[in-house]
Parts: C-alpha cells; structure tokens; sequence
C-alpha cells in the first residue's frame, strides 16, 4: 500500500488518484501521522506532497522522520526539498519562482524515466530549491532554471521531483509515477 502524507498541496488528492488509477491502493494521511501508525497500515511506499511551506522553517514541521528511513519515498516539490534538508542537502530561496510548463531533461537511463523522451514538458511551482546534494544523492533531472530538478539516492529508495507529475501537464507524469511504482517499488496493480 502507497502512503500520501499531505503537506497542505493543492494536489494531494489528485496524487492519489493517479495511484489509484494505477491500480494501486493508497491512503492520504496528514503530515503528522506516526512512523508506527504507517508500519501498522502495511504501508511499503511514501509520497510526500508538495506544500506552500518554506525548507528553512522545516524544524517547525510535525513530521516524523523515521518514516524516510524506512520505506520506499518519493518526494514531490516541497516533498523534495525537504528529504533533501533531512539527508544532508541543502535548500535555498530560489532567484525566480519556477512557474508553468516547463521542458525538463530527465536522466533517461534511470529506470524511472523508462519510456521517457529526452525533452520532455513538466509542471512547475515553487521558489525554493535544492542548491546541494545530500551526500549519496544523484541528480537525475534539470530545467533551464534548476539545476537540480530530480534526485535519487544512490541505493535506489528515495526519489525526488521539484516537478508535479500528477498533473495533466507534465504530459509524461502518469509513465513516471507507474515506472516508481511498478519498476522502482515492484508494486503489481490490483
């Protein structure tokens, strides 16, 4: 089961329905939900939501963050940012708010962007940003204005996008989600 942890996005709902519309069964819960309580749901997967929040205030966040630890996470825009300030990275206010559509170059030999074009149109919304790396981190994804627009770890757990690829306007976001889930996660639809 697909954990969304809701950090107050405009999409946590639409995140899960492209889960759900994959097949596979997720559940929304608020940001302050426990690691135990995860554990307990026979939960193998997080997506973190974006948010309207700031990196710098992240000591301020409810969150457990045992719950990074321990299972697959893919971290979408604030999501992002803020698994990258937990493992080490850092985050910065960006120069310009990155807004729109936006042609994004994935790092195609990522399974994640199996099937991917090498220029492909995202959904943009955020000021800050990832300026840093966390250590055992790589870039696999860059726009003109972020250099760091998708990261893994190195062991292949923990995925980020600064982009939104539930939205109808990233126009390959449904092949990206069902490649994390299915390929990177070894989910199977219901």
């Amino acid at each position: 089961m697909v954990a969304v942890i809701d950090f107050g996005s405009q999409y946590t709902q639409l995140i899960a329905r492209r889960i759900r519309e994959l097949k596979i069964f997720c559940r929304i819960f608020p940001s302050s939900v426990s690691f135990e309580t995860l554990k307990d749901s026979n939960i193998s997967v997080v997506v973190l939501s974006g948010g309207p929040g700031h990196i710098p205030h992240l000591d301020n966040i409810d969150f457990d963050r045992r719950i990074l630890e321990h299972f697959y996470i893919l971290g979408i825009c604030y999501g992002m940012q803020m698994t990258a300030k937990y493992f080490g990275g850092e985050v910065v206010p960006g120069d310009k708010r990155e807004y729109g559509e936006t042609v994004f170059y994935p790092d195609t030999s990522d399974r994640i962007f199996k099937g991917i074009s090498e220029e492909t149109i995202v959904w943009m919304s955020h000021w800050d940003s990832v300026s840093k790396l966390p250590e055992n981190f790589k870039v696999i994804g860059r726009t003109k204005n972020t250099k760091i627009a998708a990261m893994r770890s190195n062991d292949g757990r923990v995925y980020g996008f600064q982009f939104h690829p539930e939205v109808v306007h990233t126009r390959e976001g449904t092949t990206i989600l069902k490649n994390f889930l299915y390929d990177v996660c070894n989910l199977k639809p219901v």
